[in-house]
């Protein structure tokens, strides 16, 4: 006869597997601005999540009329496993090829008290390379011995302690990632459960404490080997995958990153040749700025009396050709020229918004110069 609560266990971690194996799913489809608008992503999070809820009961079902609950379980929490050493490889890329976070000259002239919680984590992370490579590494770490079973105990570890530091951080912070950062601590939690059961027994119980019982081949054997070296290209292979993936977002948004205009220009002559009264007005007052912020990505801002105007831009360096575009305050201004250097810090610009001509001559503020 069966244990029952043995299987009342069996039962429950299954459909827990499978909910959070649902809500990896979803994971996967978010994208670089997922948090604008994460209330669709949330939506979307609920639906897999339900989803797999509902094909994790139906599979049990089936598991339980054939008497295979117990390996169901065991192949539920197999995926688990990978998908949060899937994860971990994610995030570990994203730190090291700097996708999520970057230093940023606009965020360095906002006062502190005037930050959003959440800005103040991306600044304190975007001005800290190298605790963002520290990040990378534990991530990775943390992928890597969750995907060996003979190391996915020291992996869980890792993974609990990335997932507590991470959830801890960004909800004080007040950062979009609640749910993403619950279903990777969730699941490490019930991955790392039958350890924890195995723990508690040793030091409070004086029955012997039986090894846990993994499926599969031996250790040692030639199929065990032959399956380590297939996980080690898998591991390989997946971080290829995200760093072409994350090239390419980074391609789009950190195309300036190298670009010789980073950095904080003031405005030292402006002239406006106007053939057009309809954008005058608003270039002459866009164009009487105390400084203009070029930052490492595709954004940067104009400074007027003591306000940031935000904008998009985009160079050029083999044509010298810059452009500005969408601006948050000043909307009909969408300026298309070219640059050149009179000195290693003085620039000259002149493009041109619909028929009218704007000539600037800037120079760069030393106090953001880099070395």
């Amino acid at each position: 006869m069966r244990n029952t609560d043995q299987l009342f266990s069996t039962y429950l971690t299954t459909l827990f597997s499978s909910t959070l194996l649902g809500g990896m799913i979803a994971l996967t489809q978010r994208n670089f601005n997922y948090c604008t608008d994460n209330g669709v992503f949330y939506d979307l999070m609920w639906i897999y999540a339900g989803a797999g809820a509902i094909v994790g009961a139906g599979l049990l079902l089936l598991a339980a009329i054939m008497e295979k609950e117990h390996t169901l379980n065991y192949l539920f929490k197999i995926l688990l496993r990978y998908g949060t050493a899937y994860f971990m490889f994610s995030y570990a890329m994203s730190y090291f090829l700097d996708l999520w976070y970057a230093d940023s000259l606009v965020m360095q002239e906002i006062k502190l008290v005037d930050l959003k919680p959440r800005e103040k984590i991306s600044a304190f992370l975007g001005h800290s390379p190298e605790y963002r490579q520290i990040l990378a590494f534990t991530h990775f770490a943390a992928g890597s011995l969750l995907f060996f079973r003979q190391t996915q105990f020291l992996g869980l570890i890792v993974a609990l302690g990335i997932t507590v530091q991470t959830g801890v951080t960004y909800n004080l912070y007040e950062y979009c990632t609640e749910l993403e950062n619950g279903i990777l601590f969730g699941s490490s939690v019930l991955l790392f459960s039958p350890y924890l059961v195995k723990i508690c027994k040793l030091f409070f119980s004086e029955k012997p404490v039986n090894p846990i019982r993994h499926l599969g081949w031996s250790s040692n054997s030639h199929g065990d080997r032959s399956l380590g070296i297939l996980k080690a290209l898998l591991i390989a292979g997946t971080l290829i995958y995200f760093y072409n993936s994350y090239k390419k977002t980074i391609r789009y948004y950190s195309a300036n990153v190298n670009s010789p205009i980073v950095g904080v220009w003031n405005l030292e002559d402006l002239k406006v040749i106007s053939q057009q009264d309809s954008t005058i007005t608003e270039i002459s007052e866009l164009f009487s700025f105390d400084a203009l912020y070029l930052d490492t990505r595709r954004y940067g801002a104009v400074k007027v009396d003591d306000s940031l105007s935000t904008f998009e831009y985009m160079v050029d360096t083999t044509y010298n050709q810059l452009e500005f575009w969408n601006f948050h305050e000043y909307r009909s201004v969408d300026l298309k020229g070219k640059y050149s250097f009179l000195e290693n810090d003085t620039l000259l610009y002149t493009g041109t918004n619909n028929r009218d001509t704007v000539i600037m001559k800037l120079v760069m503020d030393k106090k953001y110069q880099k070395e």
